[in-house]
C-alpha cells in the first residue's frame, strides 16, 4: 500500500470517527422522541428492528446537510460516516430504552 494511500484513509477514519460523534449526538433526542412509547412495549430484538428502520432517514438526512457543508467528502467518506453513524445512534437509543424499561420494571416490583 502506498503511503499517500494509507495517510489518505487514516485522514478518513478519523474525520468520519469526528462527524459519526457529532451527527449520533445532534439526531440522538430525535429519534429517541419518536421511538420511546413504541418500544418499551417490544422484546429487544423487536425494539432493535423498529429503531434500526427509524434512524435510516434521520441519519441520511443529517449526512446529506455534512456533505452539502462539506463538499470535499468524497463518496466512500460519506457511506462510511452513514453506516458508522447509524449503527452507533440505534445501539445507544435501544440501550438506554431498554435500560429505563428495565428500570421501571424492578421500581414497579419495589412498591
Amino acid at each position: 500500500m502506498p503511503l499517500l494511500t494509507f495517510l489518505a484513509d487514516l485522514r478518513a477514519a478519523r474525520i468520519v470517527d469526528e462527524f459519526t460523534q457529532n451527527l449520533a449526538r445532534q439526531t440522538y433526542g430525535t429519534l429517541r422522541h419518536m421511538c420511546e412509547r413504541r418500544v418499551l412495549t417490544m422484546t429487544h430484538a423487536e425494539a432493535r428492528g423498529y429503531v434500526w428502520a427509524k434512524a435510516r432517514p434521520v441519519v441520511t438526512t443529517e449526512v446529506a446537510a455534512v456533505a452539502v457543508a462539506h463538499p470535499t467528502l468524497n463518496a466512500r467518506t460519506l457511506q462510511m460516516l452513514s453506516e458508522q453513524t447509524h449503527d452507533r445512534l440505534v445501539r445507544s437509543v435501544v440501550s438506554d430504552l431498554m435500560r429505563e424499561r428495565v428500570e421501571q420494571a424492578r421500581s414497579r416490583r419495589a412498591a
